[in-house]
């Protein structure tokens, strides 16, 4: 990274972090109290454990529903991608054994993880006690 370049890009930007170059060069602070700049929202006072766990618990619960509208999504345009190729649409075809020739590429380096059935998943991350999913599914692949 140019740090001399992002230091001006900074200021012609008039980013408030004045410091941001002398950071980049040696380094930021890994604990401690930044300035105020207004780049960032200020608290009167740090939110309390209670209103945090009420946050986690609120998105918890929508774990479920968000991995099935996924799930949806990604099933959804790889019909479409896989009608066109059953079509005779070449290009589509090319593109889904590129895309999984890639993703094959991307397990075997370890850069993710091999692809999980919807029941694998649900099997693994669903809290027997009161059947919510603890993790958040995002869709991988730039192309979906």
């Amino acid at each position: 990274m140019n740090v001399a370049f992002a230091l001006v890009l900074a200021k012609a930007l008039r980013w408030p972090h004045h410091w941001i170059g002398r950071a980049l060069l040696l380094g930021f602070p890994i604990t401690g109290v930044m300035e105020i700049t207004g780049v960032l929202r200020t608290r009167d006072e740090p939110r309390k454990v209670e209103e945090f766990d009420r946050l986690r618990a609120d998105i918890l619960a929508e774990n479920k529903k968000w991995l099935y509208a996924v799930h949806e999504k990604a099933t959804s345009r790889v019909s479409i991608a896989q009608d066109r190729a059953n079509k005779g649409d070449r290009e589509s075809l090319e593109t889904l054994r590129r895309i999984e020739q890639q993703t094959l590429k991307e397990i075997g380096k370890g850069h993710m993880g091999k692809p999980w059935s919807l029941p694998d998943l649900l099997a693994a991350y669903t809290n027997p006690a009161d059947g919510s999913l603890s993790c958040r599914v995002l869709l991988r692949s730039g192309v979906l």
